[in-house]
């Protein structure tokens, strides 16, 4: 009886590990970055503004360069930057931004709900060559997205506002610099 009992429970025990389900990995893409962003700022979500992001993608293989700012504990605003996926488990590095102009960056910058929702309208960015780019200045606040068959060839882009609606497309030449990490793509 004890025999039986102990087969029953070790062929439960079995049929359990034997249903979990197995993790799901995580791609990182102009679609998925803000939920990066999200888990390695120590803040809120909703706390978070990306001041500035610029990702390059080589068949959909990405990587991001991106500013960000969030409140601290105490109430001031703090800032970092980031470079993904080679910084996706550490909080943002001391940003190279001036730190008495983080209140104006955290005012002016994209929730990570507004990146998340631009970006996923970016095309084709398992293209051989592509690149995202989030710039906020006194003349933009847009993202322009851009994919090519190839380097050294006329690609698409299209720019977008914050609300997502779109600005122009336009052709531009995408050039690559394999060296270059996040910013290897680059509009001619």
């Amino acid at each position: 009886m004890t025999w039986a009992l102990s087969a029953l429970l070790g062929g439960i025990a079995v049929g359990v590990a034997a249903a979990r389900p197995e993790p799901q990995p995580r791609t990182l893409s102009p679609r998925t970055v803000a939920r990066y962003l999200a888990d390695l700022v120590p803040a809120e979500r909703d706390d978070v503004r990306v001041n500035g992001i610029y990702g390059s993608g080589h068949m959909g293989a990405w990587q991001f360069v991106a500013h960000v700012t969030w409140h601290t504990a105490d109430g001031t605003i703090d800032g970092g930057v980031t470079n993904l996926p080679i910084l996706a488990s550490e909080p943002p590095w001391a940003s190279p931004v001036d730190p008495s102009t983080f209140p104006h960056e955290h005012e002016v910058g994209w929730t990570l709900d507004q990146v998340a929702a631009v970006f996923a309208r970016a095309e084709d960015t398992d293209d051989y060559l592509a690149m995202v780019e989030l710039e906020i200045t006194s003349t933009r606040d847009s993202v322009i997205a851009c994919h090519a068959a190839r380097a050294d060839q006329v690609g698409h882009c299209a720019e977008r506002e914050r609300n997502g609606h779109p600005l122009r497309q336009f052709d531009a030449t995408l050039t690559d610099d394999p060296l270059g990490q996040a910013t290897a793509v680059q509009r001619a």
